[in-house]
């Protein structure tokens, strides 16, 4: 914790804990010493940094219900409006004063993927909380690249929706003061098995409209242990409910491609993660492209195959980089992507693969980072 500077959030760099710095710019402002009500003060920042934007990243700002260190439900804000792409919203919430430790943050039914969460406490205290936590589980929580730069590192999105068409998951609970860093070491307790796995810390959920906690309690033996708590039930609710039966996912449906030269948007990584979500992506300097709709790889076409310093990726075609990713043959024969007219070429489009279409007939907006 920090009091109204730069504060230490912990997050994932890869598949290990790091400290990421949030800087004053990050944090929404601590509510006026003249207000009558205590408010706590969110801000909810969603890939994607660009004019066009990624489709779709931006969506219903979240339900949001905050609970105190000992699981007591003290406020709420329900169906807030829109966030855009790439940009953020700050919401005011009354905690009746108190230090709002958990956060409950339930989807409405247009999806959004969120890059970062910060917090202004009351009493000027800041916390946040990052989009690539969602690697904690390598199976279940969707994300894709935001282009939101933080602490000089682009950063990832998960994605929550609402009616399930874009993702199962529905929500998720953040302890804010358990992602903060503590010294120069992480304690004890900022593990990654446990911020990951053991509940309070960040849990997600998969339920309709999820209005309940875990939180940490004490045992007899003075252990610490999850109990279940549950705030009210959003009955005003406006969101209408949306059919996912004939529109079917909308990240799926997305004609976008995404072209990006910077090494953490690794497109083999990305390609081979079951659980990332998004528009179809390339990196030129990585000589790699992604349909992300059938999840497979294609080498660029050349001359611009390998190009650059491709350490951080892979020193050639037959070498697997350290994040366990595997390249796609070098064309020499073949199907690749051809970056000037960015469509592929060498793919024939078959009977019933309408997924690939864009990347064959070619795409209606190139989103370049």
């Amino acid at each position: 914790m920090a009091a109204l500077g730069v504060v230490g959030v912990i997050g994932l760099l890869g598949s290990a804990l790091s400290i990421f710095q949030f800087g004053r710019d990050n944090f929404p402002k601590k509510e006026s010493s003249t207000s009558t009500v205590s408010h706590a003060t969110i801000r909810i920042q969603v890939g994607l940094d660009t004019k066009d934007g990624l489709s779709n990243a931006g969506g219903d700002y979240p339900d949001v219900r905050i609970f105190n260190e000992g699981g007591e439900f003290i406020g709420s804000k329900y169906d807030t409006g829109k966030i855009k792409n790439g940009g953020f919203t700050d919401l005011k919430v009354d905690v009746k004063g108190q230090q709002p430790t958990y956060s409950l943050f339930s989807a409405n039914n247009d999806a959004v993927c969120i890059a970062y969460i910060s917090q202004t406490w009351p009493d000027g205290q800041q916390y946040g909380w990052l989009g690539n936590m969602a690697h904690c589980h390598s199976d279940s929580i969707p994300w894709y690249y935001s282009n939101i730069i933080l602490d000089n590192k682009a950063m990832d999105c998960m994605w929550i929706d609402g009616n399930g068409d874009a993702t199962d998951v529905t929500g998720f609970q953040v302890h804010f003061s358990e992602f903060t860093q503590k010294g120069d070491k992480f304690s004890v307790s900022q593990t990654q098995d446990i911020l990951c796995n053991s509940g309070p810390p960040f849990k997600t959920y998969t339920n309709k409209d999820p209005n309940s906690i875990t939180y940490w309690t004490l045992s007899h033996k003075r252990n610490t242990i999850p109990q279940y708590v549950a705030s009210p039930v959003n009955i005003n609710t406006t969101t209408p409910e949306k059919s996912t039966t004939a529109s079917g996912n909308p990240l799926a449906r997305d004609t976008r491609l995404i072209k990006s030269n910077k090494k953490e948007h690794c497109a083999v990584a990305i390609c081979q993660d079951p659980s990332s979500a998004g528009p179809d992506f390339v990196n030129p300097e990585e000589g790699v492209f992604c349909c992300m709709k059938t999840k497979k790889s294609y080498p660029v076409c050349p001359p611009t195959t390998r190009a650059g310093d491709m350490s951080s990726y892979g020193p050639d075609n037959s070498t697997t980089p350290t994040n366990g990713t595997t390249y796609p043959p070098a064309p020499e024969s073949g199907p690749c992507f051809d970056l000037e007219k960015n469509t592929m070429r060498g793919l024939v489009l078959k009977r019933g693969d309408p997924l690939i279409m864009p990347s064959v007939q070619g795409y209606n907006t190139i989103v370049e980072w």
